[in-house]
């Protein structure tokens, strides 16, 4: 039976019968005997693959990256020597998994050239630089002769998202909460004595609420600021961590 098939623009075609090739070519379209023929179609348009990888950073801790790789087909005759994208001509589907198969061989690839780098990096140095991180890999993709041997070029990798695990992820979080609230009273602290060391630092003070400071205080004995660092009849205590009033 004599049949039609025709190509899109992004699609290889090669076509195959007895042994021999018959056609190839881009965007091909051509009468075939469907008896005895086979038609395999590679793609030529940017294939995204998504992945979902785990790695141990250079503190032995876990950390999860989720991203996309890129990649181009450059050189379909060498692809379809070296996995099967035959098709079913009726359905356009392919008629084996090896597709699927590259597509895992190029995360595989993707997976070790992230690896490298995350293994010399800190938790949270790690979290921090995808940006440079998904470069560096690209780059190291870019040295690998194996893709070169199976006719594929990676052209880009992004990082979309790398967390810790859940119970560090919470670590982590209390200890940044901590950090700004620790900047904050310094801050507070700092606005404070730069109100009482003003020429006028008597009026602001008197806005500032605080503990009464004298000599009924039973730590008054023992507190230098009450001693040294009177100011206009205002002193800052070191107990109550506020001003006398």
């Amino acid at each position: 039976m004599i049949a039609y098939y025709k190509a899109s623009p992004t699609e290889y075609v090669i076509l195959h019968r007895k042994g021999e090739t018959r056609r190839k070519g881009k965007g091909l379209g051509f009468f075939y005997f469907s008896h005895g023929s086979s038609v395999i179609s590679v793609p030529l348009s940017a294939i995204e693959v998504d992945f979902d990888l785990s790695e141990t950073t250079l503190d032995f801790q876990t950390v999860h990256l989720k991203g996309q790789a890129v990649y181009w087909i450059i050189d379909p005759v060498t692809t379809a020597s070296k996995f099967n994208f035959a098709i079913d001509p009726r359905t356009r589907k392919h008629l084996s998994d090896e597709p699927e198969r590259l597509k895992q061989m190029v995360v595989n690839m993707v997976h070790d050239s992230l690896r490298a780098d995350i293994q010399r990096l800190k938790l949270e140095d790690a979290l921090r630089r995808r940006a440079v991180l998904s470069k560096a890999a690209l780059a190291r993709l870019k040295q690998r002769p194996e893709l070169e041997t199976i006719g594929v070029e990676v052209v880009n990798v992004f990082l979309k998202s790398a967390r810790p695990t859940p119970e560090v992820a919470k670590a982590l979080e209390a200890g940044y909460r901590e950090t700004l609230l620790a900047k904050a009273d310094v801050a507070r602290k700092t606005r404070r004595m730069a109100a009482i060391a003003r020429p006028d630092g008597g009026d602001h003070a008197d806005e500032l609420d605080g503990v009464e400071c004298n000599d009924l205080c039973p730590f008054a004995t023992v507190c230098e600021d009450y001693r040294k660092h009177l100011h206009g009849g205002k002193a800052w205590c070191t107990l109550f961590q506020e001003f006398s009033r």
